[in-house]
């Protein structure tokens, strides 16, 4: 018999809770493990108990979901990564952008289509289950401070966090960190290495990475982007390339990691 994926669930209200353990138990996949009500007792049993998976909602008292993320990542534990699962009633981008900065695989907002959670939930053991089948060339930037870099670059210049070209984008500049020969094969090996974690296919990863950069641009700051991308013409004139977006992302990230480093 398969072993469950273990899962941790912590809202302030009870009755959700109660709700939400009788669907994920419903499935075969899951068993919950443990409950909280508040952000710290979260963080004692994360690291006592230790899920798979962790359902966190983002307005908590005591300690607030974006306080356990920034706790738990300062515990020092090296050897424990949690799929983190953030529920909010509220849907802003920027606490999106932080969740995901910090940690988070997913973010939901209340009110909650319970079977869709449990497709999210699946689809994110299922991409786990390959990623560790896979060479560890296959899993790029497995290093957390590396991920963290990219991801805040990528909010600073206003990728918006909630499409799935941000988690693709993010993955080809971790590529591109570790390899730049990537960025001379994007269609060969950069778009089939994303499609393939992803379960998608080559062609969906370019387009949703191409409407990434484009609502970034369309969105944010073009004095921004003229100086981090090194534009010398007027943006209208122009279409920056995917390939020279996580270029410019890639090189940016491996000064501020060295620079890190060296201080």
């Amino acid at each position: 018999m398969t072993e469950k994926v273990k899962v941790l669930l912590v809202d302030d209200n009870q009755n959700f809770i109660e709700l939400l353990k009788d669907r994920i138990e419903f499935s075969d996949t899951f068993e919950v493990i443990g409950e909280a009500n508040n952000g710290e007792k979260a963080l004692e049993l994360m690291l006592s108990m230790r899920p798979d998976l962790v359902i966190l909602d983002m307005i908590m008292p005591m300690l607030d979901g974006l306080g356990v993320l920034e706790r738990f990542n300062q515990s020092g534990v090296k050897d424990y990564h949690p799929k983190i699962i953030i529920l909010s009633a509220i849907g802003q981008d920027s606490l999106t952008s932080q969740a995901i900065g910090l940690g988070a695989k997913y973010y939901m907002v209340k009110p909650i289509d319970f079977d869709l959670l449990i497709e999210r939930l699946e689809q994110i053991i299922q991409e786990e289950s390959k990623n560790l089948s896979v060479t560890p060339a296959a899993s790029p930037g497995d290093d957390f401070a590396v991920q963290r870099v990219i991801t805040e670059v990528l909010q600073m210049l206003g990728v918006p966090p909630h499409i799935k070209g941000f988690v693709y984008l993010r993955d080809a500049v971790a590529m591109v960190y570790e390899d730049e020969s990537h960025l001379m094969k994007i269609t060969k090996t950069l778009y089939p290495g994303i499609a393939k974690r992803h379960d998608s296919t080559s062609q969906r990863v370019e387009r949703s990475i191409r409407n990434a950069v484009e609502l970034t641009f369309q969105r944010g700051s073009k004095e921004l982007f003229a100086n981090f991308f090194n534009l010398n013409m007027p943006l209208s004139e122009g279409r920056i390339t995917n390939g020279e977006f996580i270029a410019y992302i890639a090189h940016h990230v491996r000064n501020e990691v060295n620079h890190e480093a060296s201080s």
